[in-house]
């Protein structure tokens, strides 16, 4: 049975649009439920990452805690990524202190994740990002470059630089109860986060922005929202599985 936490971040991303072009109406994937895609095109489109996570977030063993978040690994020494179950208290993990980057924009998307969260703001907030944590001295402490971050990117284009160690993507919060120093709190990540974690990695580390047809415009510059979709009838949660040929 799915968490509260869990039910709340797909219940978030109903509200958003097609994890691909930003249209909808939207449907979920009727594996993982865990992404949206407003046809059988946009959802072709993303199998290639997507099909690394699918069915291993279906199937993720239980929660072993309160304390435990959904998380994505990219370990550096295997050719996919992980789901995972990670601890977090009170926004920190444990005594690591790792570096990290906040991702508010997919920029290859043209879109604001969330409702314009800004970690570390004081004032009332609502939305997500997306937190990507890494080892910080990995230029100088020996780390191999990361194999399942090159795997999932590859089906998008080259990569100018690969990135090294292992990395962990989450999704950060407001803090409803402003317990931590940034405000930040932690819920589960989904698969459109991995989408999003995807697109940024291959922006940030890529040679050259995706092509788009026609057909599936992205919203106008800079980032504005699509208009929100039409409900969609209760019975349209459908799976679509793309042939892998």
């Amino acid at each position: 049975m799915a968490s509260q936490s869990q039910s709340s971040a797909q219940d978030q991303e109903v509200k958003e649009l097609c994890v691909m072009c930003n249209n909808g109406p939207a449907r979920r994937c009727g594996r993982c439920r865990s992404v949206f895609y407003c046809s059988k095109d946009c959802q072709k489109h993303d199998f290639s990452t997507h099909k690394f996570l699918c069915k291993e977030y279906s199937e993720q063993y239980p929660r072993p805690s309160p304390d435990h978040k959904r998380a994505i690994l990219f370990p550096a020494d295997k050719n996919k990524p992980r789901m995972i179950w990670m601890q977090f208290k009170s926004g920190w993990i444990g005594n690591a202190m790792p570096g990290f980057r906040y991702v508010e924009v997919n920029k290859v998307r043209g879109r604001r994740l969330g409702r314009g969260f800004s970690p570390g703001s004081r004032e009332k907030q609502d939305g997500y990002c997306i937190k990507f944590m890494f080892r910080d001295n990995y230029l100088v402490d020996g780390s191999f470059t990361n194999r399942s971050i090159e795997a999932c990117v590859r089906p998008w284009g080259p990569l100018r630089r690969v990135p090294h160690g292992p990395v962990v993507v989450s999704r950060t919060v407001p803090d409803a109860l402003d317990r931590t120093l940034f405000g930040e709190d932690v819920d589960d990540v989904t698969l459109a986060d991995f989408r999003h974690a995807i697109n940024h990695l291959w922006s940030y580390y890529g040679t050259a922005r995706e092509k788009f047809s026609e057909s599936s415009p992205l919203p106008p510059f800079p980032f504005a929202r699509a208009p929100p979709p039409a409900p969609a009838p209760a019975d349209e949660d459908t799976e679509i599985t793309p042939s892998q040929g």
